[in-house]
């Protein structure tokens, strides 16, 4: 789910290369979330490429680059409040 609303807000023009994210708890882990890695656009995004992380920023089970600006404001939102499922930054015109 979270690898399809990548691909909806990249065709809702609601991307901004590769410098927006979006990030989901993992359902039934405490303490870890997914979100994209550092590098690739909205539409490159699937499953499979989703990186998983811990509260502290590790990886967790794959090796890949973290994106380390993804981690900073979602793993802060997700510590702060442990009732909110998912976040998503972007850099809308609007915005």
């Amino acid at each position: 789910q979270l690898a399809a609303c990548y691909r909806i807000l990249h065709r809702l023009r609601m991307t901004d290369t590769i410098n927006t994210h979006i990030a989901a708890r993992v359902p039934g882990v405490e303490n870890r979330f997914i979100l994209n890695p550092y590098g690739l656009l909205f539409n490159e995004i699937r499953a499979s490429n989703l990186v998983t992380v811990d509260l502290q920023g590790r990886i967790v089970g794959q090796r890949s680059d973290v994106n380390a600006a993804g981690f900073s404001i979602h793993g802060a939102i997700f510590k702060a409040r442990a009732d909110v499922f998912c976040s998503l930054h972007t850099h809308t015109r609007a915005g």
